[in-house]
């Protein structure tokens, strides 16, 4: 069994298989097969080093993956006793034999994220309004130190502190842990108890961790604890892949075992059995960019002659419509495709497009756009405006703003309305909430964006947003602001605008079974393939995103988007658009990582070089006649900048353009 298995491997994942005992790295590029290097790699210790099957530990990400590798094991050598499971199911195992040594009883309860959330609301509740206003992002605060290995002890903000010790006492009175304590205290237990790290350490004799890039530093020093000499620890990751940061992820993980361990023994899987050579050199191209990293370079044995494309757009609409289309031929051709992008909030304009089209597609990992909870709320203020007596508006309303009405007060204003004259109530019962929608309504004559803008500057919403779901949600309520401003700018009112949501709302996607197109988020798509792969909103802003000012920061970018390119196997569109409907303005520059791709590498339909923006290398001048992809030809009035004209279109139309998206005309 194990040569049938040895020979399916080529030279540097069998390399890799037969290193000797001590510390391994495995550095495994995307698509390299790494998981049939693990497997293998079981197979040998069991079978050829003797090693017995009790005394592996397996560690995978996710349960998904152990059980997908526990299958896998368990055909080639039959019932097994080797663990192999995530760091946190590993913990609980230790947890549930020693847990009496930390103040729990062996029989405590693992509680779910809507458990231990209702638990962390509560001790908020208790301890003020303060407090409860700032739960959501509290209990962020406490999850991500978690993932980092500290107690509350160690925190540094009073109010974070105050709070996560209060909830900590909670836990321990009800004889409960949540995920996150199951790898701190797993930790304490190691540290504080000797003998336990040596009960349990002794009984190890090979650890086997994938996906280390994605690992925290609580998971990571679990790791040092539970090793002994001669450390025979097979670590398999790729720093190229680490994604999660904002999880506690430390791609820094790998680094430290090389200084931890000393590790002599590192071993590169560069062998694509994914991807095109083509996608391949784009990847490459763009990853080599990064300093934090072991330097590798992937190939593939397969080469189907059709270079990425990079494709700009006028705007978002257009640049959603060109996807629709594609991936609707691609998709009556049999072919897998995904649509990827930095933000959910892109989703909008794409989802419009499908919809419009009918092509088939499903939400991966997210909620359709106008299903989202901030949307509902902005819609529901449009809503009540159209129709005064929509009683699930107003209850919205009241509710999810900031307007300091309980379930008492709503309830009051409710059994006094007659006739569903819900504001009259209002005006009764809380007449300085009557007194800013009235002059909300009073003030927005119809228009959605101004009805919008005004409850949410006067509201504070954004803040809310923040505090209650999070700074990433800020992305959804612009994207729709930009929607309800392109109505607004059209001259449509309020009900043309809520009758298109509905529209969009109400058509349900019928035949979404089987491989229907998806769209996601490019952090979703980690550890998944398709044959066509289209990334959009490729801009400044968006990729790398508005939130990454460190190079660091700049750097995990850079990682999402190879990860996004990485999951295409035949067919890669990178798209992007000049002007996007947004809150804040519409104007948008391509990403710098454009620049770092060669030309050479890219298929465009447009002549002009991407990477030569300045209009003095490029000709281009006031009265220059000059070809636009979008608008066609046109003469320039004036050079505003190296990179901005204002150009003259069909003898009257003007507009401020990119002047790297000109070609002159001879």
């Amino acid at each position: 069994m194990l040569g049938q298995v040895l020979s399916t491997l080529n030279d540097e994942q069998l390399n890799a298989v037969l290193a000797p005992d001590g510390p391994v790295l495995v550095v495994a590029g995307a698509g390299s097969g790494k998981t049939r290097v693990l497997i293998a790699r079981l197979l040998y210790l069991i079978q050829e080093k003797k090693v017995a099957p009790h005394r592996v530990v397996g560690i995978t990400f996710s349960t998904q993956a152990a059980n997908e590798m526990k299958e896998r094991v368990v055909k080639l050598i039959g019932d097994t006793q080797i663990f192999l499971g995530t760091f946190h199911s590993f913990s609980l195992r230790i947890l549930r034999n020693y847990a009496e040594r930390l103040g729990y009883k062996s029989n405590f309860s693992v509680l779910d994220e809507e458990d231990s959330s209702h638990i962390l609301k509560s001790v908020c509740k208790s301890l003020g309004s303060n407090y409860l206003k700032m739960c959501s992002e509290i209990g962020r605060d406490i999850d991500y130190m978690k993932n980092m290995g500290f107690t509350y002890q160690q925190c540094q903000s009073d109010l974070v502190r105050t709070v996560w010790e209060k909830y900590q006492g909670e836990l321990l009175a009800s004889n409960s842990m949540d995920f996150g304590d199951l790898l701190v205290n797993c930790k304490e237990l190691l540290v504080k108890f000797q003998e336990v790290r040596h009960s349990v350490s002794k009984r190890i004799d090979h650890i086997l961790v994938d996906e280390v890039q994605d690992t925290n530093l609580v998971q990571y020093e679990l790791i040092k604890l539970l090793s002994r000499p001669p450390h025979n620890i097979f670590l398999v990751g790729d720093e190229d892949q680490s994604i999660y940061s904002f999880r506690g992820a430390r791609y820094q993980n790998i680094q430290d075992f090389c200084k931890d361990f000393n590790v002599k023994n590192i071993y590169r899987l560069e062998r694509n059995y994914r991807s095109s050579q083509e996608i391949l050199a784009v990847a490459n191209a763009l990853i080599s960019h990064n300093t934090q990293r072991h330097e590798k370079t992937l190939y593939s044995t397969v080469s189907n002659g059709i270079k990425p494309t990079l494709k700009t757009f006028f705007d978002e609409e257009d640049e959603a419509n060109f996807i629709a289309d594609c991936v609707m031929n691609l998709y009556s051709q049999g072919k897998t495709c995904a649509v990827f992008y930095r933000t959910n909030s892109l989703s909008r304009a794409l989802e419009e497009a499908f919809i419009k089209k009918n092509v088939p597609y499903r939400i991966v990992g997210g909620i359709r756009f106008f299903e989202r909870r901030e949307i509902k709320d902005l819609i529901a203020w449009l809503r009540f405006f159209r129709n005064p007596q929509d009683v699930v508006a107003f209850s919205r309303i009241l509710t999810n703003f900031n307007f300091g009405i309980g379930k008492a007060t709503l309830e009051k204003i409710m059994s006094r309305a007659t006739e569903q004259n819900f504001l009259e109530s209002l005006k009764n019962v809380k007449p300085d909430v009557f007194d800013f929608i009235s002059d909300v309504f009073s003030k927005c004559a119809s228009k959605p964006y101004t009805l919008l803008r005004l409850v949410i500057e006067k509201s504070g919403y954004m803040d809310l947003v923040v505090s209650k779901l999070g700074k990433d949600r800020l992305d959804n309520v612009i994207e729709f602001m930009g929607f309800a401003k392109r109505y607004e700018d059209e001259g449509k009112d309020v009900n043309s605008l809520l009758d298109q949501v509905s529209l969009l709302s109400e058509i349900r996607q019928e035949n979404v079974q089987g491989q229907v197109p998806v769209l996601m988020t490019l952090h979703m798509s980690k550890g998944l393939e398709f044959d066509c792969v289209f990334i959009c909103g490729f801009e400044e802003g968006l990729i790398p995103h508005a939130f990454s000012r460190t190079e660091e920061e700049v750097e995990e970018e850079r990682r999402l988007m190879y990860v996004g390119i990485t999951r295409a196997r035949q067919v890669l569109y990178i798209t992007c658009a000049y002007s996007r409907s947004s809150y804040f303005g519409y104007s948008r520059e391509i990403s710098r990582f454009c620049g770092e791709i060669p030309y050479s590498l890219l298929n465009t339909d447009q002549s002009f070089d991407y990477h030569q923006k300045a209009s003095s290398t490029l000709g281009v001048q006031e009265g220059s006649v000059v070809e636009h992809y979008q608008r066609g030809v046109g003469k320039v009035i004036k050079v505003l900048s190296e990179n901005r004209c204002l150009v003259e279109f069909g003898g009257s139309e003007l507009a401020f353009v990119n002047s790297w998206e000109l070609k002159n005309v001879d």
